[in-house]
């Protein structure tokens, strides 16, 4: 619940200090100059959001959890990584399994996604829309992506004890 609430509250503010000077929102830039391609759209908005929002939560929530375990206020899963389906997918290092998990997230959601809204033919977006698209799905896609995060970081490695 928390890295939901948090995240949508977070890139709600993040959506009104980044669109604010840019209203209406466009889905898509329109190319007249090249500094159009430095303007915030709704498109490019979400393809960030689904690299960036999973992979910080990776390297963030990863060393929280695994101290947490460390530290008794979590209990440790009784399973190795390569003993779950999902878990065996991911990549032991932190830094390659965040680029995973964020890649992966690009490549799952981002066609539907971008594919629902043009479908809906919103091309502008007024700031309060875009500011609570943002937000609400900054925290569905936290909602989404914190378990399997926290699952890898519960689960137990060859070099960590067996909790009693």
């Amino acid at each position: 619940m928390v890295p939901t609430l948090f995240n949508l509250a977070f890139n709600a503010f993040l959506g009104w200090a980044t669109f604010r000077p840019y209203t209406p929102v466009p889905l898509w830039f329109e190319l007249r100059i090249w500094s159009d391609l430095l303007k915030p759209t709704i498109g490019g908005d979400v393809l960030g959001m689904l690299f960036f929002l999973p992979g910080l939560t990776c390297l963030i929530g990863t060393p929280l959890i695994k101290r947490a375990a460390r530290l008794g206020k979590v209990e440790r899963l009784r399973i190795a990584p390569e003993e779950h389906w999902l878990l065996r997918r991911m990549p032991r290092s932190l830094w390659v399994r965040a680029g995973f998990i964020g890649l992966a997230c690009v490549v799952a959601f981002g066609p539907v996604s971008i594919g629902v809204l043009s479908f809906l033919g919103l091309t502008a977006w007024p700031l309060g829309a875009a500011v609570w698209f943002k937000g609400v799905y900054a925290g569905l896609l936290a909602a989404l992506v914190t378990p399997p995060i926290a699952l890898y970081a519960l689960s137990l490695h060859e070099s960590a004890p067996v909790p009693a």
